[in-house]
């Protein structure tokens, strides 16, 4: 029996849904000093900015709700997305279809580049049963294999219904969340690597940054969603119960909880103690306990972001 391929090689980025992304962005590339993946961007229904923390970055993103009509309200920031890296488009693609993981088909982004001409710059596929959620029309994948009728077919539908995916998640009630790979084009990949670099040489700014260390995901049926994650990172084996650990990028950590949401991040210092202080200068700590501690959530819009070293 040959051993299994693995599909996604590590988190990619957390996508952080807020009302207003420009006092978070400003937050977190102004006094905490880390480097800009890609700057605020609006477009019709998706307004996004990129921050780099070493091993990943974190997506800063306002998604419009459906209905424009609808009165804005107050909200807090809360993390809405896990953005997986695939080991290659087309064999993770063949990867999800025979261990039977439900996905979306792949849904490109085309930009404009600066001589006039378009062409894709990444490309999205959403995974399914990993977030505790239902069955979406979008992560039916048993009905369309591409190059199918059907699934030619229901291409363009995929495009027109990503939208409102996304807009159901971000304006829910509930913590629902997304989990997807997102496959970038060779010169984002090029660009990415360079904030990388300028973070290595800020190192990590004022809070002694060393990268991502894990995204904390709350589960109400936690073996299930343990089993469903460890299907899709595989030959990847946990090191612990529910918590993996990629050979690059944050680990994953699934615990018991009272809703499927994304819980926290936790970023890693190089120095706890010096960390600590930094906070307390500039009010922004909140809780203390032994090896960790955290910034004081009115700071981070309602965020739950913990440091340790």
């Amino acid at each position: 029996m040959s051993a299994l391929a693995a599909i996604v090689k590590c988190v990619d980025h957390v996508v952080i849904q807020v009302e207003d992304p420009e006092p978070l962005f400003s937050l977190f590339t102004g006094p905490l000093d880390l480097p800009v993946a890609w700057p605020i961007q609006r477009g019709d229904w998706y307004t996004s900015g990129g921050i780099c923390v070493g091993n990943a970055c974190l997506e800063i993103a306002e998604i419009a709700h459906i209905d424009r009509r609808r009165r804005r309200v107050a909200r807090n920031a809360h993390l809405l997305g896990i953005a997986l890296l695939p080991i290659g488009l087309d064999a993770s693609l063949r990867e999800l279809v025979m261990r039977g993981i439900p996905h979306s088909l792949p849904v490109p982004h085309f930009g404009e580049h600066a001589d006039g001409t378009r062409s894709v710059r990444w490309t999205n596929v959403l995974l399914g049963g990993l977030a505790g959620e239902g069955g979406s029309i979008l992560l039916r994948s048993r009905w369309w294999t591409q190059g199918t009728p059907i699934g030619r077919a229901l291409a363009a539908l995929s495009r027109i219904t990503f939208r409102s995916y996304w807009a159901s998640l971000a304006w829910s009630d509930t913590g629902r969340f997304a989990v997807y790979m997102r496959d970038y084009a060779p010169e984002l990949v090029e660009a990415l690597a360079e904030q990388q670099a300028v973070f290595s040489e800020r190192r990590g700014g004022p809070l002694e940054l060393v990268g991502l260390a894990e995204v904390i995901v709350g589960a109400v049926h936690p073996e299930r969603v343990r089993q469903r994650w460890q299907n899709l990172l595989a030959p990847l084996l946990p090191v612990d119960r529910g918590y993996w650990q990629p050979a690059s990028g944050p680990g994953l950590r699934i615990v018991p909880h009272d809703e499927d949401t994304l819980l926290a991040i936790v970023l890693r210092t190089r120095s706890l103690a010096r960390a600590e202080a930094w906070l307390r200068e500039a009010q922004m700590l909140g809780g203390v306990v032994a090896g960790q501690v955290t910034i004081d959530r009115a700071a981070v819009c309602g965020l739950d972001i913990r440091l340790t070293e």
